[in-house]
C-alpha cells in the first residue's frame, strides 16, 4: 500500500471506531487476525488486575511473557550476584514528561554492569532495565549470603567447642591442684616434722 492508501484506511478505521462509541458505548471493538500499528498505542483504561504477564518479543510483538525452557537454548547457570548488587546503584528522580517523582536505576549504569540486565532501542542507545531479570541476580546474592552465614556458623560451632574443651581442661587442671593441696596437708598433718625441719645440730 502506498501512503495515500494507508492513510485513507487509517481514516475509515478512525470513523468505524467512532461510529461505534456514538452508536454503543459499551460495546467493545474486536479486531480478527493481526493488526500493526505503526505509531503509538494509547490505552485510556485498563481491564482488572490479573496475573498474566505482557512481554513484548523478538518480532516486536505484544506476548504473554514465557520462561519455559522449550523456547530457550545455550542454558548455563548464571553466577553473579553480590559482586553485581555491589555496583548497582538505585537513584530516585523525577521524569520529564509528568515531573513525577520516581525510583530505580539508570539503564546506562547498569548496561555498564551487566549488558544482558539492560535492553537498547532501534538507535542503539540504552533504553531501559530488565527489572524481571534482576531476581536472578538476587537470588544468586541471597545463596551466597546464606552460603556466607553458613560458614560462619560453622567457624562460631568450631570456635565454640575449642573453648569449651579449653574450660574442661582448666577445670581438670584446678581439681588436679586442689588434690593435690590436699593430699600435701594430710601429709603434713600425718608428719609434723614435714612442716618444720630443725636442723640436726640444734636439737636438744
Amino acid at each position: 500500500m502506498n501512503s495515500k492508501t494507508d492513510g485513507a484506511d487509517h481514516q475509515s478505521l478512525r470513523g468505524f471506531i467512532s461510529m461505534l462509541e456514538q452508536s454503543h458505548p459499551a460495546d467493545v471493538v474486536r479486531i480478527a487476525g493481526s493488526t500493526v500499528i505503526g505509531g503509538l498505542l494509547e490505552v485510556g483504561t485498563l481491564s482488572s488486575a490479573g496475573s498474566t504477564q505482557l512481554c513484548l518479543n523478538a518480532a516486536n510483538r505484544i506476548a504473554g511473557c514465557s520462561s519455559s525452557l522449550r523456547y530457550k537454548t545455550q542454558v548455563q547457570s548464571f553466577l553473579g550476584g553480590m559482586d553485581i548488587v555491589r555496583r548497582l546503584r538505585p537513584v530516585s528522580f523525577i521524569w520529564k514528561e509528568d515531573g513525577k517523582r520516581d525510583l530505580g536505576l539508570g539503564a546506562e549504569e547498569v548496561a555498564r554492569v551487566e549488558p544482558l540486565l539492560a535492553f537498547r532501542n532501534k538507535q542503539g542507545e540504552s533504553e531501559g532495565v530488565r527489572y524481571n531479570q534482576l531476581s536472578a541476580v538476587l537470588i544468586n546474592a541471597v545463596n551466597e549470603q546464606q552460603a556466607q552465614i553458613a560458614a560462619q556458623q560453622r567457624t562460631i560451632e568450631r570456635m565454640q567447642h575449642q573453648i569449651n574443651s579449653l574450660t574442661a581442661r582448666q577445670a581438670n587442671s584446678r581439681r588436679r591442684i586442689v588434690r593435690a593441696n590436699h593430699r600435701r596437708q594430710e601429709t603434713q598433718a600425718g608428719n609434723p616434722r614435714s612442716i618444720v625441719n630443725e636442723p640436726q645440730g640444734q636439737k636438744k
